[in-house]
C-alpha cells in the first residue's frame, strides 16, 4: 500500500509555529498600530502648531486693526484741533485787521490834530495869510474827517468844541 510515487501525507503544522506565525502577525499588528499612532500624534501636534500661528496671526492682525482705530482716532483730534486753531487764527486775523484799522485812524487822527495846532497857533498869532495857506494844505491832504467830531473834555460842566468845530469855525473866520 505504499506506493513509491506517493507524497507523504500532510501533517498539519505544529502548534509551536502556529503560535510562532501568530506572534508575528500579532507583532506586525501592533507595530503598524502604534506607527499609525505616532503619524496620528504627529499629525495632531503639526495641528496644533498650525493653529497657534494662525491664533497669532489674528491678534497681530486685531493688533493692527486696534492701532489703526487709534490712529484713526487720534488723527479725528488732530484735525479737530487744527479746525480750531485755524478758527483761532481767523479771529486773530480779525482782531489784527480792526486793530490795524484802529490804529490806521488813530494815527490819522493824531496827524489832523498837529495839522490844526498849527492852524489855530497862525490864526491866534493873527497870521492869517498862511493860516489860509495852512487850510489849503490841510484840505489836500484829505485829513480833515480824521478830526475827532466830540469834545475830548469839559470844563465846569460845559462842553468844549470839537477839534472838527474848532477847525470849521477858524475856516468860516478866515474864509
Amino acid at each position: 500500500m505504499n506506493e513509491p510515487n506517493s507524497q507523504p501525507p500532510v501533517t498539519p503544522p505544529r502548534r509551536k509555529e502556529r503560535k510562532r506565525h501568530r506572534m508575528s502577525v500579532m507583532g506586525y499588528l501592533a507595530i503598524l498600530f502604534a506607527v499609525a499612532f505616532l503619524l496620528l500624534l504627529l499629525a495632531y501636534f503639526q495641528q496644533q502648531r498650525a493653529n497657534t500661528e494662525a491664533t497669532d496671526a489674528l491678534k497681530q492682525s486685531v493688533s493692527t486693526v486696534e492701532s489703526i482705530q487709534n490712529l484713526m482716532k487720534e488723527n479725528d483730534q488732530l484735525q479737530d484741533r487744527v479746525d480750531g486753531l485755524q478758527e483761532q487764527l481767523l479771529q486773530i486775523k480779525e482782531k489784527n485787521t480792526l486793530a490795524t484799522a484802529q490804529i490806521t485812524s488813530q494815527e490819522q487822527a493824531l496827524q489832523a490834530m498837529d495839522w490844526l495846532r498849527e492852524i489855530q497857533s497862525l490864526y491866534e498869532k493873527q497870521y492869517y495869510k498862511a493860516c489860509r495857506a495852512m487850510i489849503s494844505e490841510f484840505e489836500n491832504t484829505g485829513l480833515v474827517s480824521a478830526l475827532p467830531q466830540d469834545g475830548l473834555h469839559a470844563y465846569n460842566d460845559e462842553q468844549v468844541p470839537s477839534p472838527a468845530q474848532t477847525y470849521a469855525d477858524i475856516k468860516e473866520a478866515l474864509f
